[in-house]
């Protein structure tokens, strides 16, 4: 039985590929539990040349009519093997790939089979995404007085009008509208908080997916308002904001 389960997911990682392109097949093999019944299937997938997705799948037991229970194979955990940091700009900037567990729990609730190809699409695109954010920091730090921190997913800007705002990448950055946004923010030299904040919701109204286009969309808003505050771009201390 889990000879023809492993034939069905062949199949199904054939067909994956097909479809998304960017991913080939290093290993598939099996752990020696003590009960055949109790093995897991152990995939090794080679995304985007570059970085090894392991993917677990385990036999689940699942009740069928009748009253009677059958085991599928099913996908119980996604992970990258080795270094999942990425690295650009000669090393000055470094970005997390994000954990794929989310993405795992939600498989839960699709039919067998279609829980590994779900799989292996998701972890593919977050870590296509994960290549874009970093792209966004790089061209964020030659635009910005930036501060990255907690592996790219917070990011602090200074701008010369006094203001700092911390923005908060998610793991769906840059697919999903707002999937980046001002999280807290900040001024020196006269600025009350009741602008301020009322900047950060305008420009978080917006549903931008890249920090770039937040901090443009942070400066344009400035502008329109006429409250630009002189004074000297600061990165905030982390867990310290300005009064």
């Amino acid at each position: 039985a889990i000879m023809k389960e492993m034939s069905q997911w062949y199949e199904d990682v054939r067909q994956a590929m097909e479809q998304l392109g960017g991913i080939r097949v290093k290993n598939v093999s099996r752990s020696n539990n003590s009960s055949p019944e109790q093995d897991s299937v152990v995939l090794q997938l080679l995304l985007l040349e570059e970085y090894t997705l392991k993917i677990t799948l385990q036999p689940i037991g699942r009740r069928v009519k009748g009253g009677g229970s059958t085991k599928k194979l099913r996908v119980t955990d996604a992970r990258i093997e080795g270094n999942d940091v990425i690295v650009g700009d000669n090393g000055a900037v470094r970005g997390k790939i994000p954990s794929f567990d989310d993405i795992v729990d939600a498989s839960r609730s699709l039919p067998d089979v279609e829980d590994l190809r779900f799989v292996i699409r998701e972890c593919l695109c977050r870590l296509r995404g994960a290549k874009l954010r970093l792209e966004q920091l790089v061209r964020l730090r030659e635009k910005y007085l930036t501060q990255i921190e907690k592996d790219g997913a917070e990011v602090t800007c200074s701008l010369n009008d006094g203001v700092a705002a911390v923005m908060r990448l998610t793991p769906d950055c840059p697919w999903l509208p707002g999937s980046v946004y001002i999280e807290q923010i900040a001024g020196l030299g006269g600025w009350d908080q009741s602008t301020l904040h009322n900047l950060k919701d305008r420009v978080n109204l917006l549903k931008l997916s890249s920090a770039v286009e937040v901090m443009d969309a942070l400066v344009k808003e400035i502008k329109r308002r006429s409250v630009a505050k002189p004074g000297t771009p600061v990165l905030m201390m982390k867990g310290r904001m300005p009064e």
